[in-house]
């Protein structure tokens, strides 16, 4: 009996090796323990995603390219307007009147180069106004300010030119000023004390020069004729044709002792006071409108006295053809 029952344990274990399936090479998993194969939409799906990762990543890739050229575009920007800044400023911080010049010539453009000088300016007795004109759209008016010992040269820049002009003669000094007399036209600059200049802005050309106290100019409406005093210690009052070039003094019935004036309403208010033989002090008025002083005082139009300097020109231009005949 002993011997039957080892005889069949031996057997059973003979049985159980020769029938167990050995675990699988390739996953090292025995049958008992494997979940089973992924099936093929599984796979698809792991493959677009895979493939979504990998565009994706190229994307990045190519959006860094992008940014690593606008960097260095950039970089080179910054190099070019560094340059440009540095040779401005070289330009600028020579004692003699800078020389600009720009390859763009449009009138944005210009006002753009003018305005990059005016903010790399260090020094601050130094700077670029530009004149506010409308009538005239193909120039550009600006003052260089602070060369040459406070010298103050006014420039034009014509449209479509890659450089500006100077206008001779249109400068002032360090305590000097300039003002519209006529808007768009005429421009009265305040030279040095007393000394006047009028620019003819249609022209671009100094046309008259005059003694003046600046403060006290006024341009009669519709006129070439400005009131004046020429200085502070001269009491008469003149009517200045600047076109034409001629002096009317003004006169009235009392003595004209330390006459003012003031304008107001279309009226002009002249005052004063003398004193006579007895030493006896008077205050006076006298109150004119505009219109009848240009009546007693035979002011001309502006349009006649431009006619009328025009018809002198031809005159003179003829006569020297004559003589040189």
């Amino acid at each position: 009996m002993k011997k039957l029952i080892i005889l069949l344990l031996i057997t059973l274990f003979a049985t159980y090796g020769c029938t167990r399936v050995p675990n699988s090479v390739e996953t090292e998993v025995e049958p008992g323990k494997y979940n089973g194969q992924l099936d093929s939409s599984e796979i698809i799906k792991k493959n677009e995603n895979l493939s979504a990762e990998l565009e994706k990543n190229v994307k990045d890739l190519e959006k860094l390219k992008e940014e690593n050229e606008n960097l260095r575009q950039n970089n080179d920007e910054i190099i070019k307007e560094l340059e440009e800044t540095k040779s401005l400023l070289n330009l600028l911080q020579n004692e003699e009147l800078p020389k600009f010049t720009s390859d763009k010539t449009d009138k944005e453009s210009i006002l753009n180069y003018l305005n990059e000088i005016k903010a790399v300016l260090t020094d601050r007795s130094r700077d670029i106004e530009i004149i506010e004109q409308k009538s005239n759209e193909s120039i550009i008016l600006f003052v260089m300010i602070g060369y040459n010992n406070d010298y103050n040269q006014l420039f034009v820049w014509e449209i479509g030119k890659s450089e500006p002009s100077i206008i001779e003669g249109a400068y002032y000094y360090k305590d000097g000023d300039y003002k519209w007399l006529l808007n768009d036209k005429y421009l009265i600059i305040n030279s040095k004390d007393n000394q006047n200049i009028i620019v003819n802005t249609e022209d671009l050309k100094v046309i008259n020069s005059f003694e003046a106290i600046y403060d006290d100019i006024y341009l009669i409406p519709d006129t070439s004729s400005i009131i004046i005093k020429k200085n502070e210690t001269d009491y008469k009052l003149i009517i200045f044709d600047f076109v034409n070039n001629e002096e009317k003094e003004i006169v009235f019935d009392f003595q004209n002792n330390n006459l003012e004036f003031e304008v107001k309403n279309g009226e002009i208010k002249f005052s004063g006071h003398y004193r006579d033989n007895y030493d006896v002090e008077y205050s006076v008025q006298a109150i004119i409108s505009i219109d009848k002083f240009k009546e007693k005082y035979e002011i001309k139009s502006l349009s006649k006295s431009l006619k009328g300097n025009e018809d002198e020109e031809t005159v003179i231009k003829e006569e020297n053809t004559e003589d040189t005949v």
